[in-house]
């Protein structure tokens, strides 16, 4: 029994006597904020009748509504044996929660799975609870909760179902007590009855059962069937008619949904029904049994009713798309059925080859003022030639590809298919059931017989006679087929299609490969001479050459097919009449044999075997002998490598020509590249070339142009030198040379000579190699020479490519890996006799490196350095090794001499207007307006911490906003001079002479000043020309503002290093009889910053004269202590004296009297 308090849910056994089982506590955080919920609580419990026939009742479930959530728990006991004694163990866990939008008032149970719930909103809402799983057990993360969603809602505000009674005892609180107002009658109707204040209402579930009479009563068995098939797939709830457990209530739909389909068929399906009526109760009847898995009633009772009325067409045409389709599983299917299936084609079939003959016969006969239609006059009539008349064959084709073949009756559907030429199906069949000889014999026979009518057979002379005897494969798709067939099972794989294209197909293995092997060679019947061709070979020999030999060449260039024909399976498999086991070298000795038998007995008979017989043969020794290795007789060898070299390129087609003739004409054709790789790969197997052999090879290949045969057998004899130069002279290996040149430095690691020699002809080759690509050239030298050559011949080399050497020394000298030397010796050495070599090459080609590398090594040489510095006028180093030297004179005369000219650059930057500086220009001019020094003068003094982070290029100072030159160059070079001076002057503060540093501080200040003013007076002079109320240009102000910016940094510089008087002087004799104003901040600044300084310096003179340890000697030597006083309180004696009296002993201080007029004292 379960009981619900306002603070708690209890459940109670009263079997064999009452008894405490559980308290369940609500949780005080939620029940607080909320005292009006109410909780409820209800049991879940299956109906006996849906139990499986012998199965057990299982425990309920305890459905508990407390506010907006309810609990789904099992509850019950459990069998537990401890020492020999068998216990029960109560066990209550939760198995799913579930949210509801309003706090719940009330909760019933109409069965195991629908609820009546009534909640705070004055609704009652009848909701299914979603499906459960089988095996009732705790959900992990079910603490999440899931929303309900109700099935239906009724609004019953008017009734007033629910109340509350309250009570007070003496001495107590005032006690609720929760009516409920909910009740379910156990009956089958299962009535809902809600209790009001003045009436009870009853409420009753609707019955699928009650739904389904009323559309069958309006024939209206579709929307029937669509009930079933939604409680099926679980779309409608199944209320009070199913269980919940999906196994479960889909038996009990299914069994439902079968009477009605029987109902159904039995009451409308006749033999006079018309065919539109039929057709859509065939619809309804086996979409439902489709996909409510009822086989047995798709199978058996549909089924039966259809043959009964003679309506057996229309279920096989409405079966056969869901088949295709895969609907069905091929598991599913039935013998009976299919057999039917087949047998409805029989008269389709026939009916429909007759119209295709009369079709063609219409088409191909002569009308008025007509010979004739030649493109209708067709050697073949059948499905594969003509499949736009053969629709009703196709289909049939189409589906057996789907089925279980092991479900058809062999028998019709063998003599079906072989009847209509359906040979593929009829091939599918045979492959299925583990027989590849039968299907092989079948359509080598068909074959001949169709190869008979070829037009190239036929009327040889009309022209039609192919020139490589290919005429069959290309006029005939069976003779394609039958190759195909053979291509796919010496691949191992599935005909004709892939499993993933077609659910019905079985892959063969590697018994496949010796039945048709065994088939191809097997002698002829009643011979018994070893030189007999074998019958089956000497067919398909004479039908396609080139299909035969690419069909067998799949055996050796196919990985599955090489590994089938090794397994133990195939060695057991004898061929020929040697009767040799099957294996890759015996296959290949058994072909040439049969070749040669096929020639010899053309050859008496005077019936010559087609034209490219001998060619294709060549092919497949190509093909065969690099997989089996085989080493080939020097006069088979030659003649292979012969007829490679004059394999003929695919010449272009005419445009005057049909695409069948177009196709026909490269046919066939090889391309050189596959040419050139079979080359390879039979040389390659071969265990010795004698030299003129080679020699001989070399020659041909350079004249028919295989460069890279030439190439490969150059380098067997690590002749690289001649292995580059055939790779140049060839387009394509060309392209791939560098590629080439490293994989072959990889792959001979472990033999310096040929590395090295390898090295050495790329060295000799280097002027061609950059033509191809310089800059792939220059990476694989720098990253794949520098481990294996030697550094001074390949500098050498590299004289004549000054970015290429300065690459590789960069390599050498700047990264200095320790896989390229031998030693730290030899890395020192290699160092000191090339840094200025590559010092050299910095400066002509990246003059900004130069300096970075210098600040980074201290050992260079410094006059050599410095003579290349200057040579290329690169300033910025030249002034580092200047100063590392001590020459600051010249030091300063070539900054100045830099600044000087940064400065102009900068003013024709902004003046002059191009299109690559003008967006630069304009970012920059918005910063500088936008900001300080904006205003056309020259900017208050900038401390000089913000001066030196300004400076610095890149750096933000940890603002968000870019720096004002940011993107624009000269006003960087400018900003980063400045910034130079000033890192100079830091580090040479005690070096250089206060002459030096004025003459360096004075001329960036006084430089920067000068250009300040042309800018000021050129803005003044355009304002004048004006009237006198045009405001400059933009980028005038721009230049102005930036170059106050420039001053601004300039001055906080002279002021960190120079004496400020020296400086104002120097600023009034050289800047006197400005008029501009431009200084005037500058040196209210400079005098109001000497002002603060002179009273820092008063201020420190007094507080140096006092003496600041003699009021502490003598309160120490007096044992006092002092104290804080206010001398508005504690007045003093006179003469200045303070008596302060502590207990029995008094103490006096004299206070000076300047100091007594202050608001306190320290005494």
């Amino acid at each position: 029994v379960a009981l619900c308090a306002t603070c708690a849910t209890v459940l109670l056994t009263l079997h064999p006597s009452a008894q405490l089982l559980q308290k369940m506590q609500y949780h005080t955080k939620d029940v607080s904020p909320h005292a009006s919920w109410v909780p409820d609580a209800a049991w879940l419990q299956a109906e006996k009748a849906w139990l499986p026939e012998g199965a057990q009742a299982s425990d309920p479930q305890l459905c508990v509504a407390f506010g907006q959530t309810l609990h789904i728990m099992t509850v019950g006991f459990e069998q537990a044996v401890e020492n020999a004694r068998v216990k029960e163990e109560w066990k209550i866990s939760l198995l799913r929660r579930f949210t509801w939008a309003c706090p719940i008032q009330g909760v019933v149970a109409l069965n195991e799975s629908l609820l009546g719930v009534f909640d705070g909103s004055n609704k009652i809402s009848i909701v299914q609870l979603p499906c459960s799983p089988e095996d009732p057990k705790p959900v992990p993360g079910s603490e999440s909760g899931q929303l309900l969603t109700a099935v239906h809602v009724e609004d019953v505000s008017v009734w007033s179902p629910a109340y509350q009674t309250c009570t007070s005892q003496q001495g107590c609180a005032e006690a609720h007590s929760h009516h409920s107002a909910l009740s379910v009658f156990q009956g089958r109707s299962r009535t809902l009855y809600v209790c009001g204040i003045k009436d009870v209402w009853a409420l009753q579930v609707g019955r699928w059962g009650q739904r389904v009479e009323e559309l069958v009563g309006r024939d209206q068995w579709s929307a029937a069937l669509g009930v079933f098939l939604g409680l099926h797939q679980g779309v409608l709830p199944p209320l009070l008619d199913f269980p919940q457990a999906v196994s479960t209530r889909q038996k009990a739909v299914a069994s439902r949904a079968t009477q009605v389909i029987q109902s159904y068929l039995a009451s409308k399906l006749q033999q006079d029904t018309a065919k539109v009526q039929v057709r859509e109760m065939c619809a309804v009847a086996v979409h439902a049994c489709i996909e409510m898995g009822l086989w047995s009633v798709l199978y058996k009772t549909v089924f039966e009713c259809f043959k009964a009325t003679g309506h057996m067409n229309v279920y096989c045409n409405m079966l056969e798309p869901f088949i295709v389709k895969g609907k069905i599983p091929r598991g599913q299917m039935d013998s009976e059925v299919l057999s039917s299936i087949l047998q409805s084609y029989t008269l389709p079939l026939e009916e429909e080859e007759q119209s295709a003959l009369q079709h063609i016969r219409q088409a191909a006969a002569p009308r008025d003022g007509d010979e004739g239609n030649e493109q209708t006059d067709l050697p073949f009539v059948d499905m594969d030639h003509c499949t736009h008349l053969f629709p009703v064959a196709l289909r049939l084709q189409q589906l057996v590809l789907y089925v279980d073949v092991a479900q058809l009756d062999l028998n019709l559907a063998i003599r079906l298919f072989t009847q209509h030429r359906l040979w593929t199906a009829l091939v599918h069949v045979y492959c299925a059931l583990g027989d590849y000889g039968s299907p092989l014999e079948l359509l080598v026979g068909e074959c001949t017989q169709l190869a008979k009518r070829c037009p190239s057979v036929q009327k040889p002379q009309e022209g039609n006679v192919r020139p490589n005897g290919e005429g069959p494969l290309l006029e005939c798709i069976l003779v394609r087929k039958l190759f195909y067939f053979l291509q796919r099972c010496f691949e191992l794989r599935a005909f004709p299609l892939d499993p993933r294209d077609g659910p019905g197909m079985v892959h063969p293995g590697p018994g496949a490969i010796s039945q048709l092997l065994q088939r191809i060679f097997k002698p002829a019947a009643g011979s018994q001479r070893h030189d007999s061709p074998p019958t089956i070979f000497l067919r398909l020999l004479r039908l396609s050459p080139l299909g035969l030999f690419n069909a067998l060449a799949a055996l050796y260039t196919s990985p599955s097919a090489s590994h089938a024909v090794r397994s133990e399976a195939a060695n057991r498999c004898v061929l020929g009449a040697a009767e040799e086991p099957l294996t890759l070298n015996s296959l290949f000795r058994t072909i040439e044999g049969a070749v040669a038998n096929c020639q010899r007995h053309a050859a008496s008979e005077g019936n010559a075997l087609p034209v490219g017989t001998q060619s294709e043969l060549l092919w497949f020794v190509a093909r065969a002998v690099p997989r089996a290795g085989l080493d080939l007789p020097p006069a088979r060898f030659m003649e292979v490598a012969e007829h490679l070299l004059e394999s003929q390129e695919m010449p272009p087609p005419p445009a005057n020509v049909s695409e069948g003739a177009r196709h026909a004409q490269v046919f066939g054709c090889r391309s050189p590249d596959e040419a050139q790789q079979l080359l390879i790969g039979v040389l390659a197997a071969q265990d010795d070339l004698r030299p003129e052999q080679r020699n001989l090879l070399i020659g041909r290949s350079m004249q028919r142009g295989f460069f890279a045969v030439a190439s490969w057998l150059h380098e067997q004899c690590g002749e690289y030198d001649k292995a580059l130069d055939c790779r140049l002279q060839d387009d394509d290996l060309c392209k791939s040379i560098f590629e080439y040149i490293i994989s072959e430095l990889a792959e001979k690691s472990h033999d310096p000579v040929r590395s090295q020699a390898l090295v050495e002809a790329t060295l000799q080759r280097l002027r061609l190699l950059v033509a191809v690509d310089a800059e792939h050239c220059a990476v694989m030298i720098c990253t794949q020479f520098t481990d294996v050559a030697d550094h001074g011949g390949v500098l050498e080399r590299l004289q004549g490519y000054p970015q290429m050497e300065l690459q590789y020394l960069e390599t050498l000298l700047v990264r200095r890996q320790s896989c390229h030397w031998r030693s730290l010796e030899e890395q020192q050495a290699f160092f000191d006799a090339h840094v200025v070599r590559y010092v050299e090459l910095l400066c002509s080609l990246a003059p900004t490196s130069v300096l970075p590398f210098v600040m980074e090594n201290e050992t260079l040489p410094l006059r050599e350095c410095l003579e290349l510095c200057r040579k290329y006028v690169v300033t910025d180093a030249s002034v580092h090794l200047l100063e590392r030297t001590g020459d600051f004179v010249g030091v300063l005369e070539l900054f100045l001499s830099d600044y000087a000219q940064a400065l102009e650059q900068l003013h024709r930057t902004f003046v002059e207007a191009t299109d690559q500086n003008r967006a630069p220009v304009a970012k920059v001019v918005k910063r500088l307006m936008s900001g300080a020094g904006g205003s056309g003068t020259m900017a208050p003094d900038i401390p000089l911490r913000e001066a030196k982070a300004e400076a610095r290029c890149g750096e933000r100072g940890g603002s968000e906003d870019p720096p004002w030159w940011e993107g624009l160059k000269d006003a960087q070079h400018c900003v980063e001079l400045l910034n130079h001076a000033y890192e100079m002057s830091a580090r040479n503060s005690s070096i250089m002479t206060e002459a030096q540093l004025e003459e360096l501080w004075f001329g960036v200040l006084g430089r920067t000043v000068q250009w300040q003013e042309r800018a000021v007076m050129a803005c003044r002079q355009a304002s004048r020309e004006a009237g006198g109320s045009v405001v400059p240009p933009k980028r005038q102000q721009g230049l102005t503002a930036a170059l106050a910016r420039l001053a601004s940094q300039a001055m906080a510089g002279a002021l960190a290093y120079l004496s400020l008087p020296r400086s104002l002087k120097w600023i009034c004799a050289e800047f006197g009889s400005s008029g501009l104003g431009v200084w005037k901040d500058p040196m209210q600044s400079m005098l109001s910053g000497l002002n603060f300084q002179q009273g820092l310096l008063r201020a420190a003179r007094a507080v140096a004269a006092q003496d600041a340890v003699k009021p502490f000697a003598l309160v120490k030597r007096r044992g006092s202590r002092g104290v804080r006083c206010s001398p508005s309180s504690v007045p003093l004696e006179p003469g200045g004296e303070l008596r302060i009296r502590l207990g029995g002993l008094s103490a006096a201080a004299a206070v000076p009297a300047a100091e007594g007029q202050n608001n306190g004292g320290t005494v």
